[in-house]
């Protein structure tokens, strides 16, 4: 990401593998599903959540997104 597609506002160099990196936003929510009668489930992995919502689908589960 640091070496091909900058992010908007970054205008440093690219960054090798020794360079360290600091994360300092907390995880944002992705997705939200909603099971009728047992309540929700808030995801901030995208692959999580959709994987998620694929065992919904094969077990036949009613949810919203």
């Amino acid at each position: 990401m640091f070496n091909l597609n900058h992010p908007e506002g970054y205008h440093g160099r690219s960054l090798s593998v020794s360079d360290v990196v600091e994360v300092i936003d907390p995880p944002k929510i992705v997705g939200v599903v909603e099971i009728p009668g047992v309540g929700e489930r808030n995801f901030t992995d995208f692959l999580e959540y959709t994987s998620f919502q694929e065992t919904l689908r094969q077990q036949d589960t009613d949810y919203k997104v």
